[in-house]
């Protein structure tokens, strides 16, 4: 089987058996494959692994939200936690 096609039909499984109490990680999922993978072309496992790694930094630390004050996630978590 090829790689890409391995690696495709691994995220979709996992989208799928996302059960409806976890939405936030079926959501996150779907995102980042409609986002990170559909969007690049990668030649290796490792690279994928990488861009997904530097998705979920920014996805957290750099992706702002306007109901959260325009805040990035973790940003906005410091400032509850520092109240």
């Amino acid at each position: 089987m090829d790689e890409k096609v391995r690696i495709t039909s691994q995220l979709i499984l996992a989208i799928c058996t996302c059960n409806s109490y976890n939405k936030i990680k079926k959501r996150l999922l779907l995102f980042a494959v409609n986002n990170l993978y559909y969007l690049n072309d990668f030649e290796t496992y490792e690279e994928l692994v990488d861009a997904v790694g530097q998705f979920i930094h920014y996805y957290n630390y750099q992706r702002r939200q306007h109901r959260l004050n325009c805040l990035a996630p973790m940003d906005y978590r410091s400032l509850l936690e520092a109240a």
